[in-house]
């Protein structure tokens, strides 16, 4: 979902893409998989949308939820016609320490798009136990996703390379990600996430197309009980799925509920 917010930003300006994102102490430090961003790492948001699906990097996603903080609470200030005090701009609330990309963001979102059963409590997607959703609802959130060009360049890319320049250590490196997704070294596999956490266990979001008929579907995994289990599930769903399928992208997917998931 902070991928989904970000890029809907950028829809709208995309000079966004360009913005340079400086990684903090709390997002360098987070838990779970990991970008390998270090505290003062500058990074372009594009270039930190790639950290973060590539390989989950929960440094990336925290560093842009940071980011983007401010700007989506004066953003929501202004929808609801009020007038922020002393007419507050976001490096002013950035100094107040609102610096975080609410859940309200994401939520709001999942409620425009008809997800009832899902709750954002993270950026991030690590274990929470009021962070809930579905596999079918994903497979919604991944279908609208998937509208978006940038998104799909995104993760169907397996690797992807970028210039970090440090701000505090005075240095710069080129950083490279892999793609966790295995399958996107299989003819037809186009994505889309894939995802682990101790409860959810080993999740993967994929949209599948058929090389005969030009349709695809998207499913959902969640909880399988290894990585080449869960790619094995979702070559089970394509199977299943074709040939007898609707014109267009239709959903297919493992209904089961899970108290926590990694971000999409």
């Amino acid at each position: 979902m902070t991928a989904h917010v970000i890029i809907k930003l950028a829809e709208m300006d995309e000079g966004v893409l360009d913005e340079l994102v400086t990684v903090s102490e709390r997002a360098s430090g987070i838990i779970g998989t990991s970008a390998k961003l270090r505290e003062g790492d500058t990074i372009r948001v594009l270039d930190c949308l790639y950290a973060m699906m590539l390989p989950s990097g929960n440094d990336a996603a925290c560093a842009l939820a940071e980011h983007f903080g401010a700007r989506m609470h004066v953003r929501r200030a202004q929808s609801r016609g009020a007038k922020l005090a002393g007419g507050a701009r976001e490096s002013a609330l950035r100094s107040l320490g609102i610096c975080l990309l609410s859940d309200q963001d994401m939520n709001w979102t999942a409620v425009s798009l008809g997800l009832s059963q899902t709750f954002f409590v993270n950026p991030h997607g690590l274990n929470s136990k009021n962070h809930l959703s579905t596999a079918e609802e994903m497979a919604r959130l991944a279908l609208e996703a998937m509208k978006n060009e940038l998104f799909r360049q995104i993760v169907i890319t397996k690797k992807h390379s970028a210039r970090v320049h440090n701000v505090k250590e005075g240095t710069s490196r080129v950083m490279s990600w892999q793609n966790t997704n295995v399958l996107l070294g299989e003819e037809g596999y186009e994505g889309i996430k894939t995802g682990n956490t101790p409860t959810a266990k080993y999740c993967l979001a994929s949209q599948y197309r058929d090389k005969e008929s030009g349709n695809a579907i998207i499913s959902v995994v969640l909880a399988s009980q290894t990585k080449d289990k869960r790619s094995q599930d979702t070559r089970n769903l394509a199977s299943r799925m074709f040939p007898p399928i609707s014109n267009g992208i239709d959903l297919f997917s493992d209904i089961r509920r899970l108290s926590s998931y990694d971000e999409m």
